[in-house]
């Protein structure tokens, strides 16, 4: 949907502006280099189960509701960091869904979910590869790393406080005592036991035989999943050195693709290609409003005082992307329009475009309108709370 607007809005700009090689320069291609490489590390990564085993490993360690939904929140903060608030999310919630499966408590399960998706939002605040907005706005207004982090970290701290606030207050239920790793753990002894009695007698000799080609296979495929996993972190490397404008985003972006070519094509396939060609036609229409004598004089006067307020509003329509790309154009406040898109992903579920990736796990799980409606105007209320909390903060910290 984001990109029809896109662009359409693209093409409408282009009768006021006729298209012309200039259209080349409105295009940040060190933002897209940067964004496709993260886009195919992160990709290769969640292809490995990382982030899955990690999740699993750490609720393993959990014997409670309200620990497990903390938990499962601070991870959702962190991860998206490095991973995007977007594929943290997509990584997340299926994973909530299902462990909170077992204790049959919709109103836990709805409010972790809601709780993850705040704290993916705010979490990915923090660093400029924490979302797409970062990125363009770290790049665009030229940033130093350190201004960046001194920024946002306040911010960032306030934040993780409400968040775990919020989970030990709301995130309970009356069968606390029950982790979900004792339930899966549970659960496979009774498969297991199903298959033997099936199965009756067998061969010792074919199974042990079985056992140890399988051991081989399984061995080798882990060196193979290490050498990558190994890689990965290299490229990574290699890719925050670019964010920190030590190498070239062509070198690295070389570096990466053809790497990634010979390693896993498939990983190709984990890229949101959506989201790089919504960046090029936005890029094309806030190229062409910059020139536009009417437009610019309009939107300076709107912005000259109230950069965050704006900022947060227009998200509530057009999603903070969007916004951060439209309102670039038209100030030089690149700190007041990065404060004010990170909080503007709070509030309308289409403020941040990752909050509608929760809203179609949890209604495909409960499909009834009941629980749809019910997810909306809890999830709205939480993150109008958290946006007045944040923004009574700014005023307070400014």
């Amino acid at each position: 949907m984001v990109l029809v607007i896109a662009g359409l809005l693209a093409a409408i700009s282009c009768f006021f502006v006729p298209p012309s090689f200039a259209y080349v320069d409105y295009i940040n291609f060190h933002v897209l280099g940067i964004l496709l490489a993260l886009m195919l590390l992160v990709s290769e990564l969640v292809r490995l189960g990382v982030f899955l085993r990690l999740t699993k490993t750490l609720c393993g360690k959990v014997h409670s509701a309200r620990g497990l939904s903390i938990l499962l929140i601070l991870l959702a903060f962190l991860l998206s960091m490095v991973l995007t608030n977007d594929v943290t999310l997509v990584t997340l919630v299926p994973f909530t869904l299902l462990v909170l499966a077992g204790y049959e408590d919709l109103r836990l399960m709805s409010r972790t979910i809601i709780l993850v998706t705040i704290a993916a939002n705010l979490g990915s605040m923090l660093t400029p590869i924490g979302n797409p907005q970062n990125l363009y706005l770290y790049s665009h207004y030229q940033i130093s790393l350190g201004a960046f982090l001194a920024l946002m970290a306040p911010y960032s701290l306030v934040s993780l406080i409400l968040l775990m606030l919020s989970g030990w207050f709301l995130c309970h239920t009356d069968h606390e005592n029950s982790s979900f790793m004792d339930r899966a753990a549970t659960t496979t002894k009774a498969d297991t036991a199903g298959t033997i009695d099936a199965a009756g007698t067998v061969d010792t000799a074919g199974t042990v035989d079985t056992a140890a080609t399988q051991g081989t296979k399984k061995s080798a495929s882990s060196k193979k999943s290490t050498l990558k996993l190994l890689l990965c972190l290299i490229l990574f490397l290699l890719a925050l050195l670019t964010v920190a404008r030590i190498l070239d985003y062509r070198i690295m972006l070389g570096i990466v693709l053809v790497t990634m070519l010979l390693m896993d094509r498939y990983a190709f396939l984990g890229v949101d290609y959506n989201l790089l060609v919504t960046f090029v036609f936005f890029f094309i229409l806030t190229g062409n409003l910059g020139k536009i004598p009417a437009v610019i004089a309009q939107m300076e006067v709107f912005l000259s005082n109230q950069v965050v307020l704006t900022a947060i509003l227009s998200s509530q329509i057009i999603s903070n992307v969007p916004a951060a790309m439209l309102l670039s154009t038209f100030t030089t406040d690149g700190t007041g329009l990065l404060v004010g898109t990170n909080l503007g992903g709070l509030g309308t579920i289409i403020a941040s475009m990752a909050s509608l990736i929760s809203y179609r796990f949890y209604t495909g799980y409960k499909t009834s309108h009941h629980y749809k409606d019910h997810y909306m105007v809890s999830f709205t209320i939480a993150n109008v709370l958290f946006l007045a909390a944040l923004w009574l903060f700014h005023i307070l910290w400014t």
